[in-house]
């Protein structure tokens, strides 16, 4: 329960594109129409949300964090969340986080949280990484 949060919907206006590198060296674009912040321990912290093509009823996040490369996968993980409700509230869960398919083959095209989305603290919650990977 401790890495779930109520988190602020902050509207970009007008949405930003925002250009996604992948782990083959191209560049996808996606819509971000503004960013999730919440607040851990006191301090505030901010996420840019993306609206995927043909999953435009949800929020995706692409994050790094303090356990990246360690405990878990070393470009980052990734989750869903609602759309803002009336109040602009979204339950950000981080349990739910998981691993990108890059983790599972070298066939897969996984793209790279942008910088702006590094959480500077351990997330210590979500899928971790695999033993012997």
């Amino acid at each position: 329960p401790s890495w779930r949060f109520e988190a602020t919907f902050k509207p970009y206006v007008p949405p930003k594109v925002m250009k996604i590198a992948t782990m083959i060296n191209t560049v996808e674009e996606d819509s971000c129409p503004g960013a999730l912040v919440f607040t851990r321990d006191g301090k505030e912290y901010q996420l840019d949300a993306v609206i995927e093509k043909g999953a435009e009823n949800q929020f995706f996040l692409m994050f790094s964090d303090e356990t990246s490369g360690k405990e878990t996968y070393a470009v980052g993980r990734q989750l869903y969340t609602s759309l803002p409700d009336h109040e602009q509230k979204v339950l950000l869960d981080f349990n739910k986080a998981y691993n990108w398919p890059c983790v599972f083959t070298e066939f897969a095209t996984c793209p790279i949280p942008p910088r702006q989305n590094h959480i500077p603290i351990r997330v210590e919650s979500g899928e971790k990484m695999y033993r012997y990977h």
